[in-house]
C-alpha cells in the first residue's frame, strides 16, 4: 500500500506536566497543562497504555467484551469506564472517563514494530480548570 512511518518535527506548544502517586486503587494521576500554548491547539491526548502482546482482553460498562485482534487500533467509546486485562498476567487496569474528555481504546500489534494496548483520553481544544485528576484502576483475578 506504500505506508510509512513519517515523523515531521514541529514547534513546541509547551509543556505538560504529569505526576504519578500510588493509591489503594492502583496510580493517580495528575495532570497539569497551564504552561501550554492554547494558539492553534487542536486537541490534547493522554496515553493511558502497555503492551499490545499482553494486554488482549477489553471490557467496558456497556457490557461490551473484545478480544484481542477484535480491539481495533482507535476507536473513541462512549462509555461510563473501560479496561483492558492481561489474560497471561492474570491483572488489568480499569479508567472512568473523566466530564467532558473522550475515551478511545485501541491496540495495535505489528511484528516486532509496535505493539500498544491503550485507554487514552482525549479533550478537544483546553480545558477550562488546565488540570486534570484521574485514577488508573489495577486489578488482579480472583
Amino acid at each position: 500500500m506504500g505506508l510509512r512511518n513519517e515523523y515531521i518535527e514541529s514547534g513546541s506548544k509547551g509543556e505538560i506536566f504529569v505526576g504519578y502517586a500510588p493509591s489503594l486503587a492502583g496510580l493517580r494521576v495528575n495532570v497539569d497543562f497551564r504552561k501550554l500554548v492554547t494558539d492553534g491547539l487542536q486537541a490534547i491526548v493522554i496515553g493511558n497504555e502497555a503492551g499490545g502482546r499482553l494486554f488482549t482482553e477489553y471490557s467496558d460498562s456497556s457490557g461490551g467484551g473484545l478480544k484481542g485482534r477484535q480491539i481495533e487500533p482507535w476507536r473513541s467509546v462512549p462509555v461510563e469506564w473501560a479496561s483492558l486485562r492481561s489474560p497471561k498476567l492474570g491483572l488489568g487496569f480499569r479508567l472512568h472517563r473523566p466530564d467532558g474528555w473522550l475515551m478511545v481504546r485501541g491496540r495495535e500489534v505489528v511484528d516486532n514494530r509496535i505493539s500498544w494496548s491503550g485507554l487514552n483520553l482525549v479533550y478537544n481544544g483546553i480545558p477550562a480548570s488546565r488540570t486534570l485528576d484521574y485514577t488508573i484502576e489495577t486489578f488482579g483475578d480472583a
